[in-house]
Protein backbone atom coordinates (compact mmCIF):
# COMPACT_ATOMS: atom_id res chain seq x y z
CA UNK A 1 0.00 0.00 0.00
CA UNK A 2 1.75 3.26 -0.84
CA UNK A 3 -1.03 5.67 -1.39
CA UNK A 4 -0.83 8.90 0.86
CA UNK A 5 -3.96 10.14 3.08
CA UNK A 6 -4.80 13.72 3.10
CA UNK A 7 -7.55 14.00 6.25
CA UNK A 8 -9.80 16.43 7.03
CA UNK A 9 -11.34 15.72 10.55
CA UNK A 10 -14.65 17.44 11.86
CA UNK A 11 -15.98 17.59 15.33
CA UNK A 12 -17.64 20.12 17.70
CA UNK A 13 -15.50 19.13 20.77
CA UNK A 14 -12.02 19.86 20.67
CA UNK A 15 -10.72 17.01 23.07
CA UNK A 16 -12.73 14.88 20.32
CA UNK A 17 -10.29 16.29 17.47
CA UNK A 18 -7.19 16.04 19.66
CA UNK A 19 -8.02 12.33 20.40
CA UNK A 20 -8.27 11.49 16.49
CA UNK A 21 -4.96 13.67 15.53
CA UNK A 22 -2.94 11.95 18.62
CA UNK A 23 -3.64 8.82 16.13
CA UNK A 24 -3.38 9.66 12.75
CA UNK A 25 -0.44 12.38 12.89
CA UNK A 26 2.35 9.99 13.95
CA UNK A 27 1.38 8.07 10.80
CA UNK A 28 3.73 8.15 8.18
CA UNK A 29 1.03 8.14 5.10
CA UNK A 30 -1.08 10.98 6.94
CA UNK A 31 0.52 13.81 5.07
CA UNK A 32 -1.73 16.40 5.38
CA UNK A 33 -4.05 16.62 8.56
CA UNK A 34 -6.66 19.22 8.79
CA UNK A 35 -9.09 20.25 11.54
CA UNK A 36 -12.91 21.66 11.51
CA UNK A 37 -15.38 22.14 14.54
CA UNK A 38 -18.37 23.26 12.24
CA UNK A 39 -19.44 22.09 8.92
CA UNK A 40 -19.19 26.08 7.59
CA UNK A 41 -15.40 25.30 8.27
CA UNK A 42 -15.25 22.06 6.99
CA UNK A 43 -16.63 22.72 3.72
CA UNK A 44 -13.95 25.61 3.17
CA UNK A 45 -11.27 23.31 4.51
CA UNK A 46 -12.47 20.32 2.30
CA UNK A 47 -12.49 22.80 -0.90
CA UNK A 48 -8.97 23.90 -0.38
CA UNK A 49 -7.22 20.58 0.79
CA UNK A 50 -9.28 18.63 -1.44
CA UNK A 51 -8.82 15.12 1.12
CA UNK A 52 -9.36 11.69 0.31
CA UNK A 53 -10.14 11.07 4.07
CA UNK A 54 -13.25 12.83 5.68
CA UNK A 55 -13.23 11.65 9.61
CA UNK A 56 -16.93 12.76 10.43
CA UNK A 57 -18.97 13.30 14.12
CA UNK A 58 -22.69 13.08 13.77
CA UNK A 59 -23.73 16.28 15.66
CA UNK A 60 -21.98 19.01 15.29
CA UNK A 61 -24.00 21.90 16.58
CA UNK A 62 -26.74 23.05 15.58
CA UNK A 63 -26.29 20.91 12.17
CA UNK A 64 -24.78 17.12 11.78
CA UNK A 65 -22.28 15.09 10.01
CA UNK A 66 -25.17 14.13 7.22
CA UNK A 67 -26.19 18.40 6.04
CA UNK A 68 -22.33 18.56 5.71
CA UNK A 69 -22.10 15.74 3.25
CA UNK A 70 -25.58 17.07 1.47
CA UNK A 71 -23.52 20.22 1.47
CA UNK A 72 -20.71 19.39 -0.96
CA UNK A 73 -21.56 18.78 -4.75
CA UNK A 74 -20.51 15.44 -6.53
CA UNK A 75 -16.88 16.95 -7.93
CA UNK A 76 -16.04 17.50 -3.60
CA UNK A 77 -17.26 14.19 -2.77
CA UNK A 78 -15.75 11.84 -5.67
CA UNK A 79 -12.95 10.06 -3.80
CA UNK A 80 -13.51 10.86 -0.99
CA UNK A 81 -13.76 8.34 1.41
CA UNK A 82 -15.64 8.54 5.16
CA UNK A 83 -15.35 7.48 8.53
CA UNK A 84 -17.68 8.39 11.33
CA UNK A 85 -16.48 8.58 14.80
CA UNK A 86 -19.27 9.32 16.90
CA UNK A 87 -20.99 7.69 20.18
CA UNK A 88 -24.17 7.41 18.44
CA UNK A 89 -24.90 4.04 17.37
CA UNK A 90 -28.48 4.29 15.83
CA UNK A 91 -26.99 6.23 12.74
CA UNK A 92 -25.10 3.76 10.89
CA UNK A 93 -27.56 2.53 8.17
CA UNK A 94 -28.42 6.40 7.60
CA UNK A 95 -24.09 6.39 7.55
CA UNK A 96 -23.84 4.20 4.45
CA UNK A 97 -26.40 5.53 2.40
CA UNK A 98 -24.03 8.35 1.85
CA UNK A 99 -21.26 5.64 0.70
CA UNK A 100 -19.58 6.15 4.82
CA UNK A 101 -16.87 3.26 4.67
CA UNK A 102 -16.62 3.00 8.34
CA UNK A 103 -18.12 3.37 11.54
CA UNK A 104 -16.37 3.92 14.76
CA UNK A 105 -17.62 4.69 18.11
CA UNK A 106 -16.51 6.60 20.91
CA UNK A 107 -14.80 5.94 22.82
CA UNK A 108 -12.19 6.14 20.07
CA UNK A 109 -10.25 2.95 19.88
CA UNK A 110 -7.09 4.27 17.99
CA UNK A 111 -6.47 0.45 16.58
CA UNK A 112 -9.80 0.32 15.14
CA UNK A 113 -9.18 3.68 13.35
CA UNK A 114 -5.64 3.10 12.05
CA UNK A 115 -7.06 -0.41 10.81
CA UNK A 116 -10.02 1.26 8.71
CA UNK A 117 -7.52 3.97 7.48
CA UNK A 118 -5.13 0.83 5.92
CA UNK A 119 -8.22 -0.64 4.66
CA UNK A 120 -9.24 2.71 2.70
CA UNK A 121 -5.66 2.74 1.31
CA UNK A 122 -5.99 -0.57 0.38
CA UNK A 123 -9.24 0.36 -1.06
CA UNK A 124 -8.88 2.00 -4.25
CA UNK A 125 -9.55 -0.90 -6.38
CA UNK A 126 -12.64 -0.88 -8.25
CA UNK A 127 -14.19 -4.17 -6.59
CA UNK A 128 -14.42 -2.15 -3.43
CA UNK A 129 -16.24 0.68 -5.02
CA UNK A 130 -19.05 -2.20 -6.55
CA UNK A 131 -19.41 -3.37 -2.76
CA UNK A 132 -19.41 0.17 -1.20
CA UNK A 133 -22.38 0.78 -3.99
CA UNK A 134 -23.81 -2.73 -3.36
CA UNK A 135 -24.24 -1.55 0.19
CA UNK A 136 -25.87 1.62 -0.49
CA UNK A 137 -28.79 -0.32 -2.40
CA UNK A 138 -28.98 -2.91 0.49
CA UNK A 139 -29.69 0.24 2.78
CA UNK A 140 -31.84 1.98 0.51
CA UNK A 141 -34.20 -1.35 0.45
CA UNK A 142 -33.96 -1.03 4.58
CA UNK A 143 -35.12 2.50 4.53
CA UNK A 144 -37.73 1.66 1.81
CA UNK A 145 -39.27 -1.00 3.81
CA UNK A 146 -38.88 0.20 7.08
CA UNK A 147 -36.47 -2.37 8.37
CA UNK A 148 -33.82 -0.97 10.40
CA UNK A 149 -31.91 -4.35 10.88
CA UNK A 150 -33.09 -6.90 8.42
CA UNK A 151 -33.05 -6.83 4.41
CA UNK A 152 -33.79 -9.37 1.64
CA UNK A 153 -32.97 -11.98 3.81
CA UNK A 154 -30.10 -10.19 5.74
CA UNK A 155 -29.61 -8.99 8.86
CA UNK A 156 -27.41 -5.47 9.36
CA UNK A 157 -25.77 -5.08 12.24
CA UNK A 158 -23.34 -2.44 13.83
CA UNK A 159 -21.17 -4.02 16.52
CA UNK A 160 -19.38 -0.81 17.21
CA UNK A 161 -15.94 -1.65 15.48
CA UNK A 162 -18.14 -2.41 11.65
CA UNK A 163 -20.79 -3.54 10.28
CA UNK A 164 -21.74 -7.08 10.15
CA UNK A 165 -23.77 -8.21 7.02
CA UNK A 166 -24.93 -11.55 8.00
CA UNK A 167 -27.98 -14.22 6.34
CA UNK A 168 -30.55 -14.28 8.78
CA UNK A 169 -30.39 -17.93 8.25
CA UNK A 170 -27.51 -18.09 10.07
CA UNK A 171 -29.29 -16.43 13.62
CA UNK A 172 -29.28 -19.63 15.68
CA UNK A 173 -30.52 -17.60 18.54
CA UNK A 174 -30.78 -14.75 20.43
CA UNK A 175 -30.86 -13.76 24.03
CA UNK A 176 -31.89 -10.57 25.84
CA UNK A 177 -29.43 -8.91 28.48
CA UNK A 178 -31.27 -5.75 29.78
CA UNK A 179 -31.33 -3.35 26.48
CA UNK A 180 -29.03 -5.16 24.64
CA UNK A 181 -29.37 -8.47 22.72
CA UNK A 182 -27.16 -11.05 22.15
CA UNK A 183 -26.71 -12.94 18.73
CA UNK A 184 -25.49 -16.50 18.06
CA UNK A 185 -24.66 -17.32 14.36
CA UNK A 186 -24.16 -21.17 12.89
CA UNK A 187 -20.26 -20.26 12.06
CA UNK A 188 -20.07 -19.91 16.00
CA UNK A 189 -19.54 -16.11 15.82
CA UNK A 190 -21.66 -14.08 18.84
CA UNK A 191 -21.95 -10.31 18.82
CA UNK A 192 -23.88 -8.38 20.79
CA UNK A 193 -25.99 -4.88 20.03
CA UNK A 194 -27.88 -2.10 21.74
CA UNK A 195 -31.34 -3.26 21.26
CA UNK A 196 -33.85 -5.05 22.92
CA UNK A 197 -34.94 -8.66 21.73
CA UNK A 198 -38.43 -7.65 21.56
CA UNK A 199 -37.03 -5.16 18.80
CA UNK A 200 -34.85 -7.71 17.34
CA UNK A 201 -37.90 -10.01 16.63
CA UNK A 202 -40.02 -7.47 15.34
CA UNK A 203 -37.23 -7.37 12.34
CA UNK A 204 -37.00 -11.08 11.82
CA UNK A 205 -39.30 -13.24 9.95
CA UNK A 206 -41.63 -14.66 11.87
CA UNK A 207 -42.44 -18.22 10.31
CA UNK A 208 -38.95 -18.69 11.51
CA UNK A 209 -38.24 -17.38 14.84
CA UNK A 210 -40.10 -18.16 17.85
CA UNK A 211 -39.64 -16.42 21.80
CA UNK A 212 -39.34 -19.50 23.55
CA UNK A 213 -38.98 -17.32 26.83
CA UNK A 214 -38.56 -13.96 28.22
CA UNK A 215 -34.73 -14.21 27.23
CA UNK A 216 -34.59 -16.30 24.27
CA UNK A 217 -35.83 -16.27 20.75
CA UNK A 218 -34.63 -19.28 18.95
CA UNK A 219 -34.37 -20.03 14.54
CA UNK A 220 -36.65 -22.87 14.23
CA UNK A 221 -34.70 -24.16 11.96
CA UNK A 222 -31.77 -25.04 14.45
CA UNK A 223 -34.47 -27.23 17.06
CA UNK A 224 -33.25 -31.01 16.71
CA UNK A 225 -35.09 -31.87 19.71
CA UNK A 226 -37.47 -30.76 22.96
CA UNK A 227 -37.01 -32.66 26.31
CA UNK A 228 -40.95 -33.10 28.08
CA UNK A 229 -39.29 -33.57 30.98
CA UNK A 230 -36.73 -30.68 31.75
CA UNK A 231 -38.49 -28.14 29.36
CA UNK A 232 -35.39 -27.92 27.01
CA UNK A 233 -35.19 -27.11 23.39
CA UNK A 234 -31.83 -28.82 21.99
CA UNK A 235 -30.18 -26.91 19.23
CA UNK A 236 -27.56 -29.33 18.81
CA UNK A 237 -24.15 -27.93 18.47
CA UNK A 238 -25.00 -24.57 20.33
CA UNK A 239 -26.22 -26.70 23.35
CA UNK A 240 -29.72 -26.35 25.01
CA UNK A 241 -32.15 -23.28 26.01
CA UNK A 242 -34.92 -23.08 28.25
CA UNK A 243 -38.61 -23.16 26.74
CA UNK A 244 -41.24 -21.21 29.83
CA UNK A 245 -44.25 -23.14 30.46
CA UNK A 246 -46.61 -19.90 29.20
CA UNK A 247 -44.87 -20.54 25.97
CA UNK A 248 -44.50 -23.66 24.77
CA UNK A 249 -47.94 -23.79 22.77
CA UNK A 250 -47.04 -21.53 20.93
CA UNK A 251 -43.76 -23.01 19.83
CA UNK A 252 -45.32 -26.15 19.38
CA UNK A 253 -47.96 -24.55 16.91
CA UNK A 254 -44.97 -22.71 15.13
CA UNK A 255 -43.04 -26.07 15.18
CA UNK A 256 -46.26 -27.82 13.35
CA UNK A 257 -46.39 -24.50 10.75
CA UNK A 258 -42.86 -24.78 9.82
CA UNK A 259 -42.69 -28.69 9.09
Amino acid sequence: MTENLNIVIVDDEPAAIQNVLDVVEPLPYCKTVISASDTETAIEEIRRVKPNVLILDIHLGLEDGFDLLDKLDHNEKDGLQVVFVTAYDQYAIQAFEYHVVNYLLKPLDADKLVDALDRIRASASQNTNELILDLKKSFEEIKQTNKPLSMRGKLVINDSSKVLIKNIDEVVYLTSNGGYTYIRFADHERTMISKTLKKVQSELPESHFCRIHNQHTVNLNYVEEFNWKTGEVDLGDFGKLQVSTRRRSNFFAQLKRLA
